[in-house]
């Protein structure tokens, strides 16, 4: 299987980790694949009919447009390490959603998704959005949940023999 196209999806623009970024853009350069940074927002409080003399297609437009700057700040980092990037930003929800919508949209071959501990129950324990896109995604996802580098690491890999029955059909 060639990956071509690799998506990293941001529920945080503005707390994306260097290691991330590091870590998708030597992941593009190994496979020789396209970027895509894909971020979602949805505020329907600051949008309300009548909160506002805007129009909310106007409202709506313009903060989307505002996420599309702060993803082509990160989409920059990635560029300067010779990867090619293009970058979504879209008004959507829920996000694990929103993310599923946009790979089958943009045929994604590889989804990538900066995870979080919860911290509450233990470190291992994953959020909710992130257990929705283990069960749904329609490619593999790799979810970088630990700072440290992998060859320090653990990677656990799972193939559902359902989805892997439906390959070989």
């Amino acid at each position: 299987m060639i990956w071509r196209r690799v998506m990293l999806a941001l529920a945080d623009v503005d707390g994306v980790p260097s290691q991330v970024v590091d870590r998708v853009g030597r992941i593009a350069r190994g496979l020789q694949a396209q970027v895509e940074l894909f971020a979602c927002v949805y505020e329907p409080d600051s949008v309300q009919p009548g909160a506002s003399d805007t129009p909310l297609d106007v409202a709506i437009s313009a903060r989307v447009a505002e996420l599309h700057r702060s993803l082509e700040r990160v989409a920059d980092e990635l560029r300067q390490q010779g990867v090619s990037v293009q970058v979504g930003a879209r008004w959507d929800f829920p996000f694990y959603e929103a993310v599923i919508r946009q790979a089958v949209r943009h045929e994604v071959d590889l989804l990538v998704l900066p995870a979080r501990a919860t911290g509450q129950v233990g470190p291992q324990t994953l959020r909710y959005r992130e257990a929705r896109l283990i069960e749904e995604c329609p490619c593999p996802l790799l979810l970088l949940k630990t700072n440290e580098v992998y060859s320090k690491g653990c990677i656990v890999a799972a193939v559902d023999p359902v989805h892997r029955a439906a390959d070989v059909a």
